[in-house]
């Protein structure tokens, strides 16, 4: 449950559309949810785990009271500290922190401070993210505003091998591109699932052949299933085999490693005939490892992944959002 912050509706809802799901499907995962360090208190927990959550991911962002004043979060760093400390006692499977890098001027021993911080907390999981400045958002206008200057691709570089030597030194693994969790610790991930079904406004869905978005309007969201049997999908992408192929791959290299007997169960296709030209060159680039039965990215690789996603996230998601928040049903929206 994420795409936003479920917890705020716990006691108003939310515990009656998990009871729905369970009811509605035959159920073969765990629960995992999104929080916020405001909303988490002794009696949150308590209800987290009545309803069935194992995971437990929250959006920490920065433990320092300055850079959250200037990205504009409504807590300190007290209470991120206090928050993080009750949900790692709080006997959940995996507890995730996503912690923000390359904030507005911010030094490399800022990013330390926030990695100790969270290694000191005993969290399960660390996803580190660079910021994103969203189209949409109100980060570019605060930036420019205050005369503030993000960080460049050098500095973010510098960042992120500390954070992946802190991490390394901690006795974590690297589980994504920005992840970093406790050995003997299932991961907590909400994006690399290879196919889903998305409820709500706004939510996702990829089956065989299709992507589909629903409107983002929760009005209208509302109104259309309450008069129709159909999902109230906004806009939908065509998929073609190689478009799922490739889908798959992307995060898989996401996920920074590629068990080439699972891609050869999911599309019934040999790895090495289909993408063994692009990962020789990886290898040549000193970007990956092929050992055989699996394709390993490395700590290089890693890097020009990160710098990618920076480019699809803003490109690709930007444009999809900033489309689907001007109009509740958009005719179309170009990706390319």
């Amino acid at each position: 449950m994420g795409g936003g912050t479920p917890t705020t509706m716990m006691g108003s809802g939310l515990e009656e559309i998990v009871q729905s799901v369970k009811e509605s499907f035959n159920l073969k995962c765990g629960i995992s949810t999104e929080t916020h360090p405001n909303d988490i208190t002794p009696s949150m927990i308590d209800r987290l785990k009545e309803m069935g959550v194992e995971n437990v991911s929250m959006g920490v962002e920065s433990f320092s009271n300055d850079f959250l004043k200037r990205i504009g979060r409504p807590y300190n760093g007290g209470k991120a500290k206090d928050s993080t400390s009750l949900l790692v006692g709080g006997d959940f499977r995996c507890v995730n922190i996503d912690l923000m890098f390359g904030l507005p001027d911010q030094k490399i021993e800022d990013v330390e401070d926030d990695i100790r911080n969270a290694i000191g907390l005993d969290v399960d999981q660390i996803s580190a993210y660079p910021i994103f400045t969203f189209p949409h958002t109100n980060l570019g206008k605060v930036v420019r505003e205050n005369g503030y200057s993000l960080p460049g691709i050098i500095k973010r570089r510098q960042m992120l091998k500390k954070i992946e030597e802190m991490c390394y030194d901690a006795g974590m693994e690297r589980t994504s591109v920005w992840a970093f969790t406790k050995k003997g610790v299932g991961k907590y991930s909400s994006v690399t699932i290879p196919r889903y079904i998305g409820l709500g406004a706004g939510a996702g869905s990829l089956v065989p052949g299709f992507f589909f978005i629903n409107t983002f309007s929760v009005g209208e969201y509302v109104r259309y299933i309450s008069g129709n049997r159909r999902p109230p999908v906004a806009l939908t992408v065509r998929f073609s085999e190689m478009d799922e192929m490739m889908h798959w791959l992307y995060w898989r290299i996401y996920e920074t490693k590629i068990v080439k007997r699972d891609f050869e169960r999911e599309f019934g296709r040999n790895f090495d005939s289909t993408f063994g030209k692009i990962f020789s060159l990886f290898s040549m680039l000193g970007m990956s490892e092929d050992t055989g039965n699996e394709v390993v990215m490395t700590d290089r690789g890693n890097y020009w992944v990160h710098v990618l996603q920076n480019v699809f996230s803003l490109d690709f998601i930007g444009r999809v959002w900033e489309a689907c928040l001007a109009d509740k049903w958009p005719e179309q929206v170009e990706l390319i």
